[in-house]
């Protein structure tokens, strides 16, 4: 009888599908069971965890204070390059800072200057960002739309 290794553990299966990120969804939903939290797989926990690092304000995480862009106060400064720049580079640092799983590619901020796929009017802001996974060379995007709301 073979024994087994730790190693073993931790090998995958070739007939399922291994996993490499895992968080909680944003909304905490439970399982049809009931009793377990659904989660967000690899991608989509990414992508998540790149949209709350990005909503999130500075100081706005109990006990946390670092983690968070603070993009939100800046979405009424005049919009011109300068407002443009900024946002890319607290974008960037944010990402940098708090999500190890990511490496950026490129950061672009459409801010009503340039005309793209999306029909929206002056008081939007989108934002891509083009990034790469630690176990992975693709490079994948992620896109958020920012509105000033008064």
């Amino acid at each position: 009888m073979a024994r087994l290794t730790r190693a073993d553990f931790f090998r995958k299966d070739p007939n399922k599908k291994f996993e490499f990120y895992s968080d909680f969804t944003n909304n905490f939903k439970t399982l049809p069971g009931g009793k377990h939290l659904a989660r967000a797989l690899d991608e989509r926990s990414i992508q998540q965890s790149l949209k709350n690092i990005i909503l999130t304000g500075i100081g706005e995480r109990p006990f946390q204070p670092l983690v968070g862009c603070q993009i939100a106060k800046m979405l009424f400064d005049p919009n011109n390059q300068g407002e443009k720049s900024s946002l890319e580079f607290f974008i960037q640092s944010a990402i940098e800072l708090n999500e190890p799983r990511v490496i950026l590619v490129d950061i672009i901020v459409d801010n009503g200057e340039t005309i793209n796929r999306y029909h929206r009017d002056s008081n939007e802001v989108v934002i891509t960002i083009k990034y790469k996974t630690i176990n992975d060379s693709t490079t994948k995007s992620f896109t958020q739309i920012l509105k000033r709301v008064r």
